[in-house]
Parts: structure tokens; C-alpha cells; sequence
């Protein structure tokens, strides 16, 4: 399913970084983890294959934002997903996709499949009921 894309997945508390991880690899994606946004930026220099990064928000030292801006800047071809079990920081890049935790995996792989095929610009998942198709899951968000 996930052919040859490579999720970096980032989170500092450990459970959520395993579950999601998991997730993903059942789905049949490669993933690499990271338990913060040092140690994500380390692995991205080190592995170029990574074609997406799905962060949480709210990480000690380096925050999502601060990790997503050096992305946008040194990886620019790397696809970003922000997470988060808060609404959406306006200190969130627009050009990110959002999903709000907690998520079932019927919501998380249809928004990686998509963000797997091209960049979903401040697109956002919202919390339950979950739509069913991916279509329907991404939805761009809106600017005032």
C-alpha cells in the first residue's frame, strides 16, 4: 500500500510514537521514529529516502512549528503532517496538512496515502465521527 514512501514519524511521548508508527507500518508504509524534533533532524540529514514527516505540535526543545520550518527550508520536497491532541497552532505553517489526536487509523492512512501522492495545503482532519473516504477527510483549512 505505502510503496516506496518513508514516514518519519516525530513524538515525545513514547505510546503515541509507537502506536502510530505502527499504524503506519501495518499499512505498509516504512517508517522511521524519532522522540523529538532534535533527533528528526538528525535522521533527515541522514536519511534522504524520508519522503514525509508526520509531527506532533508540542514537543519540548524543538516545537513542530520550529521542526516544520527547517523542513520547509532544507527538505522542501518532504511532504509534512502535523499532529496534535490541541486545534491547530497558527504558528502551523498553511501549507501543512492537520490531524487531531487521538485518530483511528481509518483516519490517519487515507491522509497519508493522500499526502503521499502530493502536498495537502493546510488541509485538516477533524476529530470524530470520521468520514469515511479520504476525499472527504482533507479539507483545506480555513484563512480568515
Amino acid at each position: 500500500m505505502g510503496g516506496r514512501d518513508v514516514i518519519l514519524v516525530v513524538d515525545d511521548q513514547q505510546a503515541v510514537l509507537a502506536i502510530t508508527a505502527t499504524m503506519l507500518r501495518r499499512s505498509g508504509y516504512e517508517v522511521l521514529e524519532a522522540s523529538g524534533g532534535q533527533e528528526a533532524l538528525r535522521t533527515l540529514a541522514s536519511r534522504p529516502e524520508i519522503t514525509v514527516l508526520l509531527t506532533d505540535c508540542d514537543m519540548p526543545i524543538v516545537s513542530g512549528p520550529e521542526l516544520v520550518r527547517v523542513v520547509l527550508q532544507r527538505w522542501p520536497h518532504i511532504k509534512i503532517v502535523a499532529m496534535s491532541g490541541q486545534p491547530r497552532s497558527d504558528e502551523m505553517p498553511d501549507e501543512v496538512a492537520f490531524i487531531a489526536k487521538p485518530f483511528p487509523t481509518s483516519a490517519l492512512v487515507p491522509l497519508m496515502r493522500v499526502a503521499c501522492i502530493d502536498q495537502v495545503d493546510g488541509a485538516a482532519v477533524y476529530p470524530a465521527p470520521f468520514p469515511s473516504s479520504a476525499s472527504s477527510l482533507v479539507q483545506k483549512r480555513q484563512v480568515p
